[in-house]
Parts: structure tokens; C-alpha cells; sequence
């Protein structure tokens, strides 16, 4: 896989300052709340990630106007990481999950019940914070985003251990439940900073192009993966029974003495010794560098959608985005 040249610190240097004022933002919405619910937002608060969401959204502003990044956009871009946020306490639900980047999951300390209603406590408090942006535009395409990745997740629910999923059902997943919210943020960005119809489009197809491609990069190394290298667990989607793409890419191209293994693995629930079993397979056939170039044809896509833009360091900073997803 690709070596990463290039960290993610200083890929978001140019948007640093409006990163951070995302990041006092989200503190003061989770660390504000009294009670029990208080508690566990802050908790909460303490697992938040690579905040790709909000970057993307703040270089595609940036990238549209030269203007400093106004109030509405951070807002946005805040309310987007509560999104996403929710979708992880309530994946870890659905997914028994006992660890979440190296802390206990809200489920794992509090239990199921709780942690749903947690996950629909941060929901509503990221639509509060879109209603005060003022903008009726970017309320309902982050509605009916949220839409989508609900729609996705049932969908990948419905077709847990379905040995026979195509690609093309993988790819609808994938698109619905991880790209689109990706793509709502590049989007509404553009859309906020005086962006055209057509240039907000433009963003809203590298968003989702982007958020394809991490995805498949992601499940590429949840099978063949090192946990030294990317510190944290792999081997869950097999565990779970998400067919993905490597496993789609391993079942299609193994043997017929081989593929019927596979595909036996994938119907039944998955332990270490199938995992390490898939795992040897995948790397013997390859499939790491089928669904890397599979990735690296979406990034491509995307890097043309910038197109639209004038040069700048926020354009520049999308399209160092975008190669950071082949070496994550």
C-alpha cells in the first residue's frame, strides 16, 4: 500500500485556526449539558477521531471564497462531527463493540439502552446547532443525509453474512452510509461561503467520490491490515459478517476449491482462526492492491472534480486529502 509523505497536522495547517474554533465548538456543546446525559457526552467527547468531516467541510469554504470562514460554517462543520458521532455510538451497539479508539464504548460502560439514547441525544443537539446556522438549504440536505445513512446501515444490516453481495450492493453501502455524509460537508461548505450551484455540486461529488475510497481503504485493511501499524483492532467486519470488498474481491477471484471455503467463512460467524484463514488467502491473491486500485480510481475522480476551483493552499488541501487516503 501507499507510503503516507505527507501527515495529516500538516495537511490541515491552513485551516488549523477555523479547526480549532470547530473543536471549542463541539466542547462547549457536549461539555455544557447537566446530569447523567452531561456525563456521557463528555465521555464521549474524549473518543472523537481524525476530524475528517470537518475539514472537509472547511477547505471546500475556504476553497470558494478567501473570506475568513464565518460563524455558520463552524457551526456546520461541528454539527457534522455530531452526526458522525452519533453513527459510532450506535454502530457500537449494533456491533457489540466493547472498545472505541483505545477507550471503553458508551455500551461497553452504560449498556445498550443508554447508549441509543445517547447516540439520538448527539443527533438532535447536531440539528439544534444547524437551525441557529439560519440556512433552511443545508438543514434539509443534512436531514435527508441522515436519511441516507440510516438507510445504509439497514441495508448492510440486511445483508449481514450474505455470502453472495455484489459490489455494486457493497458500493451502495458504503456510498449511503459513509459517503454521503462526507459529501454533505463538502457541499454545504461551498454552499455557505457563496459557492455557485455548480461549483457546490462539483464538491459534493469529490465528497462523495473521497468517502467511497476511505471506506474501501478502511475495509481493505480490516482484513489484511497490521493492528501494530494502524493501532487499533482488526478482523471486525469478518466478525460482524459485513461482506465487503475484499472478501467480495477474494470470493470472486479464488479457486473453486478455495471459494467454497470462502464463502462457507462468510456465512458463519467469524473467529480468529477464519479471519488469519481470509487474511493469508486475500494477501496470496492479491486483493489489497485490486481494491486499492479500485480506491485509487475514485480518488482520481475526485482530484478532477476540484477542477472548478481556483488554485489555492484550501484546494490544494482537498486534493492532499484525497492522496491521504491511500496511505492512511
Amino acid at each position: 500500500m501507499p507510503t503516507l509523505t505527507k501527515p495529516l497536522e500538516a495537511i490541515y495547517q491552513p485551516i488549523q485556526p477555523d479547526l480549532t474554533r470547530v473543536e471549542q465548538a463541539l466542547l462547549s456543546e457536549l461539555q455544557s449539558v447537566d446530569g447523567f446525559v452531561g456525563e456521557v457526552t463528555r465521555y464521549v467527547a474524549q473518543m472523537l477521531g481524525k476530524r475528517l468531516r470537518p475539514a472537509l467541510g472547511l477547505f471546500s469554504a475556504q476553497a470558494v471564497s478567501p473570506k475568513p470562514v464565518d460563524r455558520r460554517v463552524i457551526l456546520m462543520a461541528a454539527s457534522v462531527e455530531l452526526i458522525h458521532t452519533a453513527t459510532l455510538v450506535h454502530d457500537d451497539v449494533i456491533d457489540d463493540a466493547t472498545l472505541r479508539r483505545g477507550k471503553a464504548t458508551v455500551n461497553a460502560r452504560w449498556g445498550n439502552t443508554l447508549s441509543v439514547l445517547a447516540g439520538d441525544y448527539l443527533y438532535s443537539q447536531a440539528f439544534c446547532i444547524l437551525s441557529r446556522i439560519g440556512s433552511p438549504e443545508v438543514l434539509n440536505l443534512m436531514s435527508k443525509t441522515s436519511q441516507r445513512v440510516c438507510v445504509g446501515e439497514v441495508t448492510q444490516v440486511r445483508h449481514q453474512y450474505d455470502a453472495d453481495m455484489s459490489e455494486e450492493t457493497y458500493l451502495t453501502i458504503i456510498r449511503e452510509k459513509t459517503a454521503s455524509l462526507m459529501s454533505a460537508a463538502t457541499q454545504a461548505g461551498a454552499e455557505l461561503s457563496g459557492g455557485s450551484p455548480s461549483v457546490a455540486q462539483a464538491l459534493a461529488d469529490f465528497g462523495q467520490a473521497f468517502g467511497t475510497a476511505f471506506q474501501i481503504v478502511d475495509d481493505t485493511h480490516d482484513l489484511v491490515g497490521e493492528e501494530d501499524r494502524l493501532g487499533k483492532s482488526l478482523g471486525t467486519d469478518l466478525e460482524h459478517g459485513k461482506i465487503t470488498l475484499p472478501l467480495i474481491v477474494l470470493r470472486d477471484s479464488a479457486a473453486a476449491s478455495e471459494r467454497s471455503l470462502v464463502r462457507e467463512m462468510l456465512l458463519h460467524h467469524g473467529n480468529g482462526a477464519s479471519a488469519q484463514t481470509l487474511k493469508t488467502l486475500a494477501i496470496s491473491h492479491g486483493v489489497a492492491d485490486v481494491c486499492i486500485d479500485k480506491a485509487g480510481i475514485l480518488i482520481e475522480e475526485a482530484k478532477e472534480s476540484l477542477n472548478v476551483l481556483p488554485p489555492s493552499a484550501a484546494r490544494q488541501g482537498l486534493s492532499d486529502l484525497a492522496d491521504y487516503v491511500l496511505a492512511f
